[in-house]
């Protein structure tokens, strides 16, 4: 009997989920944002993506973010890069569950664009109120631009964090004042902005002239010696 009873709860129970299948479920657990691990994102998004995040989790909202860009952030689940990005923000939940971690509302950016997970059971009480459907019709709103880089899945992101804001009852404030952005020409190179071209040029001007005028006063003491 008891030999029966233990078959029929591991056939209730089904196969084991396998945990850590992909990059983010192992960053999440130390990080509340992920970021592509084949393309760096610009110190300038990441700033801005983490201010607002920071803003959530300190109000008490424990937010996380994903951001994924190419099959390298997925893990052992690539197929998963060409499906609606709730079924991988669904996944990571669960994932992130195995890892003992519960209550989280996880935020996905991927090139197909952006979706919202949490489990109503587990969120703290001060989400309670929260319509979770309702946000994520509200993010799946959210255009991401064709073929994204890491820094448009980044803004796209900010700007579903900033949006879920209000939604959840918190004020995420201004966007972070990480310096100008690169600017570029006409030819799609990008360049630093005019402000730091002026200065490096004006420092080079001056390095310059102290050189000049330290060879003039060489030559004179040298001019000195020779005529004594």
């Amino acid at each position: 009997m008891a030999l029966l009873l233990s078959a029929c709860l591991v056939l209730h129970q089904g196969p084991p989920a396998e945990a850590n299948g992909s990059p983010p479920s192992d960053f999440l657990l130390e990080d509340p944002v992920y970021l592509p691990i084949e393309a760096p994102t610009s110190p300038r998004e990441e700033a801005a993506l983490r201010q607002s995040v920071g803003a959530l989790r300190t109000a008490g909202v424990p937010l996380y973010v994903a951001v994924i860009l190419t099959t390298a952030d997925l893990g052992i689940y690539p197929e998963f890069l060409d499906k609606p990005p709730q079924a991988f923000a669904d996944l990571l939940l669960d994932e992130l569950a195995l890892g003992h971690q519960t209550g989280q509302v996880l935020v996905v950016a991927t090139p197909r664009g952006l979706a919202v997970a949490a489990k109503r059971a587990d969120l703290p009480r001060i989400l309670a109120h929260v319509d979770l459907n309702r946000v994520r019709r509200m993010l799946a709103k959210i255009s991401v631009p064709a073929h994204a880089g890491p820094d448009e899945l980044a803004a796209a992101a900010d700007g579903a964090v900033r949006r879920l804001g209000p939604a959840l009852g918190v004020d995420v404030g201004t966007p972070a004042d990480t310096g100008p952005p690169p600017q570029a020409d006409p030819t799609g190179q990008r360049h630093p902005a005019a402000p730091a071209v002026l200065i490096a040029v004006l420092g080079l001007g001056l390095l310059l002239a102290l050189g000049l005028a330290v060879a003039a006063r060489r030559r004179r003491v040298e001019t000195s010696v020779g005529d004594e």
